[in-house]
């Protein structure tokens, strides 16, 4: 009987590493899809691309397509890229200098932010030395 438990367990660990192989091979299919859309678009002079991920391509194994969709959107906002949802399996890619422009306020306010949390917490830190050490 453990046998069969044990076969089971090992078929559903298997089904579970081709499935994240799947959704790798799937996500770098349409990463660099948009990534030649984008070049594209770059050559003829425009400056911005909304791009859909189908919820079936011929040649890729069965992927759900809002996850990629969602990964691929991920992936070029942490690129610098300015992007908006505009469905789930759908977004909007600006890379004009506007956009750009935009993106890096927003960077720079998550900076300021984090920095002026983490100097408060270095005050908290040093308060509670004085007065441990009553200075």
């Amino acid at each position: 009987m453990p046998e069969k438990v044990n076969s089971f367990l090992m078929h559903l660990v298997t089904m579970k590493k081709r499935q994240a192989v799947r959704l790798d091979r799937t996500f770098e299919f349409f990463n660099e899809k948009t990534t030649r859309q984008i070049k594209a678009r770059a050559d003829n002079g425009s400056d911005e691309l909304v791009t859909y991920i189908p919820s079936y391509t011929t040649g890729l194994p069965i992927y759900n397509n809002i996850d990629v969709a969602e990964a691929v959107f991920n992936k070029f906002t942490k690129d610098g890229f300015y992007t908006r949802r505009v469905s789930p399996e759908a977004f909007y890619i600006n890379w004009s200098p506007e956009g750009l422009e935009s993106v890096n306020k927003k960077s720079d306010k998550k900076k300021k932010k984090s920095n002026k949390k983490i100097l408060r917490e270095h005050e908290k830190a040093t308060k509670m030395l004085k007065k441990k050490w009553n200075v």
